[in-house]
């Protein structure tokens, strides 16, 4: 749920054999069982007892811990820090926002935990959304009273708005508008429960509209409609919401059980889906503006979400297969059939497909042989590949005709930097508190046990 205004070009992050708790957590918090038929917007009961603030302390602007200089110590962070203008904007685990000097590191501001949050460890928080002036977080936990949406001045810190929500979030901005999700409670001799999706004015916090929903697990949005994907039981699918006044533009049973795999571009939804018995593997487009089914393809297998490289093309991972797809017509364009067993991660920058792929290993062995390919997305022809034995890896960021790659050892992490031309590791080191990054003025941000400012090129240290 990152629709902020970022300088990086892409990023996407993808399963491998095994998630950290924390990350774990962050995806099972966003699903919830069962759905509830969707009802009309207006004052329709919510269940969630009230729209109490969830007031934040008055911002800390003391800069006593951290003056400037790098690293900066932090508390980690599940979701990569965002940098806008001069500023990057970091979420910490457990409910800190901080902004610093994204050239010196000087810290500008920090909002500290509430006092609802203390002494909780499950407090994850969303990249932070970016704009006009504004920075919005989400952040969720197990517990009730932790779970908000909460909106900053960018500049100063201060709190120009905030609601408590009931668990379960998702968050997304669009235009002048806020719009998130929250799971509901279900409520005693009820079977099933369901979502609000509400939208809000970006500086105000007013409610502009709400809909109640079957249980959502992810949305996103254009200029026309916000789309929220919906699973519950055997009820499964996509719906369009006006983005205007929140009522119901279509609805389009889908079979998807992962949020991660439907994505939106080009007036285009794909969404992909592998029954539980792996027998079958569906591939299906909609038109955003209908609903209606522009194609589909069935496959055996496919292991990778889909990715919409921005050229018109949606690239998938059947049958140990990438293949591009026109996104209009789905017709195939090119094929590049995998040597390896299993396609773990796609990713598309400056017209490379980055491909992650890796061998099952022997019962006996410690790590998984790795090997990152990296194709001409025009063609589908391999122009070069890396490899090395992990136990896994994750494709993390392409920025800058590079990719940074995190990978996993029997000792921690390493976030390992390759040229996407020539396929060759420029550098590599230790990834404490697991590390997720951000780019841009010419540097790499590391988000982990430390907020670090590095060569790109080098992983060196940049000097002020």
């Amino acid at each position: 749920m990152n629709l902020g205004l970022q300088p990086v070009e892409h990023r996407d992050l993808l399963p491998v054999q095994g998630l950290s708790r924390r990350r774990l957590l962050s995806s099972v918090l966003a699903l919830v069982p069962a759905a509830l038929a969707a009802g009309c917007t207006g004052d329709a009961e919510d269940g969630r007892g009230g729209d109490d603030p969830f007031r934040l302390p008055a911002p800390s602007r003391s800069v006593g811990q951290h003056a400037a200089g790098w690293p900066v110590r932090v508390k980690a962070g599940s979701s990569p820090p965002v940098l806008a203008g001069d500023t990057l904007y970091c979420a910490e685990y457990g409910g800190q926002i901080r902004a610093f000097d994204g050239i010196t590191g000087r810290e500008k501001w920090r909002v500290p935990p509430t006092d609802e949050l203390a002494g909780l460890d499950d407090v994850v928080q969303d990249t932070p959304l970016v704009a006009d002036g504004v920075v919005v977080v989400g952040r969720s936990s197990a517990s009730p009273q932790a779970s908000a949406v909460v909106a900053l001045d960018a500049d100063q810190g201060s709190e120009l708005w905030s609601v408590s929500v009931s668990g379960g979030l998702n968050v997304v901005r669009q235009g002048r508008q806020v719009i998130y999700a929250e799971n509901l409670p279900r409520k005693e001799g009820r079977f099933r429960s369901g979502s609000m999706i509400r939208a809000v004015d970006l500086e105000t916090g007013e409610i502009l509209w709400k809909n109640r929903s079957p249980s959502v697990s992810h949305l996103f949005a254009d200029e026309a409609a916000v789309y929220a994907v919906y699973l519950g039981g055997e009820d499964h699918g996509v719906r369009a919401l006006r983005l205007k006044d929140g009522q119901e533009v279509w609805r389009r049973t889908v079979a998807v059980t992962d949020p991660s795999a439907v994505r939106l571009a080009d007036g285009v939804i794909v969404a992909a889906h592998s029954d539980p018995e792996g027998s079958a593997a569906l591939v299906k487009a909609l038109r955003a503006s209908s609903g209606e089914v522009a194609w589909q393809h069935e496959y055996h297998t496919f292991t990778a979400a889909p990715v919409m490289d921005g050229e018109g093309r949606v690239l998938v991972s059947p049958d140990r297969t990438v293949q591009a797809l026109d996104a209009q017509t789905g017709v195939r364009i090119w094929s590049y059939r995998s040597s390896n067993d299993t396609l773990y991660s796609l990713l598309e920058h400056d017209g490379v497909v980055i491909c992650g792929e890796y061998e099952q290993p022997s019962p006996k062995a410690k790590a998984t042989g790795i090997r990152i390919n990296l194709l001409d997305s025009g063609k589908g022809k391999r122009k070069a590949f890396w490899e090395g034995d992990y136990t896994g890896a994750e494709i993390l960021l392409a920025a800058s005709g590079l990719a940074y790659v995190r990978l996993y050892v029997e000792e921690g992490m390493e976030l390992a930097c390759l040229d996407i031309g020539s396929g060759k590791q420029l550098w590599k080191s230790p990834a404490e508190g697991g590390a997720v990054l951000a780019a841009g003025h010419g540097a790499l941000y590391v988000f982990g046990a430390e907020l670090d400012r590095l060569n790109p090129r080098t992983g060196k240290r940049l000097d002020d």
